[in-house]
Parts: C-alpha cells; sequence; structure tokens
C-alpha cells in the first residue's frame, strides 16, 4: 500500500521510497549560543572555548576574532562542567 509522504506530499510505494529522495526545500533555523565563563571573565580574555563541536562550527567566526583556541568536547553539558571545575582560569569558555 503506498504511503504518503509529509515533506513532499507524494505517494510512494514503500519499496521505491529510499531510492527517490530528493531534497526539495530547506529550512534555516536561527540558533542562540550563550558564551559561559567563571565569574570574573570578561570578552577581553577568553583563550580557550570549549563545546560539541556543532556549536564550534556555528560560531567559529567568533572565536577567530577573539583570537582564541577551541577545544571540542562531546556534548555541550561536557564542555561547561570542565570549564567549571577550572573556575580559577578567567580564559577558559565554553558554549552552550
Amino acid at each position: 500500500m503506498p504511503s504518503r509522504d509529509p515533506c513532499t506530499s507524494r505517494s510512494e510505494a514503500p519499496d521505491t521510497y529510499e531510492a527517490q529522495l530528493v531534497r526539495h526545500r530547506e529550512l534555516r533555523v536561527v540558533i542562540h549560543l550563550c558564551l559561559m565563563a567563571p565569574p570574573g571573565a570578561s570578552l577581553a580574555n577568553p583563550r580557550v572555548i570549549r563545546s560539541h563541536p556543532m556549536p564550534l562550527g556555528q560560531c567559529r567566526t567568533f572565536v577567530l576574532v577573539m583570537d582564541g583556541l577551541s577545544e571540542p568536547h562531546a556534548d555541550t553539558a561536557g564542555a561547561r562542567r570542565a570549564t567549571w571545575q577550572q573556575q580559577g582560569d578567567r580564559t577558559i569558555g565554553a558554549v552552550a
């Protein structure tokens, strides 16, 4: 029995569906990220910015402008946790 494809509004037979996948439209989404740092840190001193690789890629221009180094982590929560554990170092920040 043919199934209805909600993205293309076409009917496709289940066995031929994957062979006929075509991108029909794109969606752009605004993403807001936050730079978190220990108390007392300022935008003048982040040198290492930690996060998951996806947010690091999304803010790569900011990292370059700040002359910082990006440090990838498995997830944003882990990056924040690692930054919080080094509270004395005000040159480390995390993006989430």
